[in-house]
């Protein structure tokens, strides 16, 4: 039975909704063939091409779009958004005033058109450009939540914690189920301190998408300092390695065991102080998730132990430092064993001999 082009517009449509991007790609055959619905057609392949996340892809079957119908401006947004990802940032932004152009004060275009001065330009100078478009927005689409969620993201990048939570809420009152504007939402309140509030916004953010693991993660760093701390953290803890070595003339290998050893120790404590601060605010269930993320967490920090512990003892022995060597060798399997101890993250990849049994037991069923 042959299916029209409006109709297979219509069922690539209803697959893209349900995040079936390669079944709406082969449903868009009919309307690709069809001069009438082609540049819609390019559209909605274009957008199955980003949503499996082939760019390049994208972007050509955006341009077959413009090429099939100059003004489309669905077509122009998605040439912005695959540019932006492929980080032709002039190419965007060209892309996205001609889609405004076409479609003035439009919220989807006003929204890319933010995102795209805010990568440009950089978080410091593009903020306040960015600021004007995501308020225009606001002023033309106060109905969307896409509006208000683009002056929360901009808020976020000026670190103005207080804003983002205020747009956020504005969002959610207009659209409960956005998954982003709940993750924002949660940053916003965790950087401000409010640890418990941040979970539930956490929490709501993996209801509203379960797919999307960044919540889960996100409520197992509830606590923790942000990554320029870590960063700083680093820089000390190389330049105090190196000085505790020079300190140990006489056995520079051990001065600088020691000496990393009691900056991981103490950086691991300081940092698992702040989340079990951060956990005891929070419901029973997101203490049981934070928990098990912050296991997965030590996990990472014992492989980074079992490498620094390897690499001096490989050295120590090159020195001929047989005490050092010989306590380190012994560190170098507890370390793994802790590791091996601890759970897997919860949704990670799976290994390929979990995968392998999995089909074997579809197979039998």
């Amino acid at each position: 039975m042959r299916v029209s082009a409006a109709a297979s517009i219509e069922r690539a449509r209803a697959l893209t909704h349900l995040g079936r991007w390669s079944e709406a790609a082969e449903a868009l055959r009919p309307a690709l063939a069809d001069p009438s619905t082609s540049a819609e057609a390019w559209c909605l392949l274009a957008r199955c091409e980003l949503g499996q996340q082939r760019t390049a892809a994208a972007l050509e079957a955006a341009r077959r779009a413009v090429a099939s119908d100059p003004d489309h401006e669905w077509a122009h947004r998605l040439i912005a958004i695959a540019a932006l990802r492929l980080g032709d940032h002039d190419a965007a932004e060209a892309a996205c005033r001609r889609a405004l152009h076409l479609a003035p004060d439009l919220c989807e275009s006003l929204h890319v058109l933010t995102t795209i001065t805010l990568v440009r330009r950089g978080k410091g100078g593009g903020a306040l450009a960015a600021e004007e478009i995501a308020q225009r927005n606001l002023v033309q689409n106060p109905d969307r939540a896409l509006a208000w969620e683009g002056a929360a993201d901009v808020a976020m990048a000026r670190r103005h914690w207080d804003r983002a939570e205020h747009y956020a809420r504005r969002g959610l009152a207009i659209d409960p189920q956005d998954g982003d504007l709940a993750m924002i939402l949660g940053t916003a309140l965790d950087r401000q301190g409010r640890a418990a509030e941040a979970g539930n916004a956490y929490a709501a953010a993996a209801r509203a998408n379960p797919h999307d693991h960044r919540a889960r993660r996100a409520i197992g760093r509830l606590g923790l300092p942000m990554a320029g701390a870590a960063l700083v953290l680093a820089k000390i803890g190389a330049i105090a390695g190196i000085r505790g070595a020079a300190l140990w003339a006489g056995a520079p290998i051990a001065g600088l065991a020691l000496v990393l050893a009691l900056l991981i120790a103490g950086a691991y404590a300081g940092v698992e102080l702040m989340a079990w601060r951060a956990r005891r605010t929070l419901t029973p269930q997101l203490q049981t998730v934070a928990w098990r993320e912050r296991k997965v967490a030590a996990r990472g920090w014992l492989a980074a132990s079992a490498v620094v512990a390897v690499i001096l003892a490989l050295r120590a022995i090159a020195v001929d430092d047989r005490v050092t060597a010989a306590v380190l060798a012994l560190a170098v399997p507890l370390l793994l064993e802790a590791r091996h101890r601890l759970p897997r993250p919860m949704g990670g990849p799976t290994g390929r001999l979990a995968l392998a049994a999995q089909s074997i037991r579809r197979r039998l069923r």
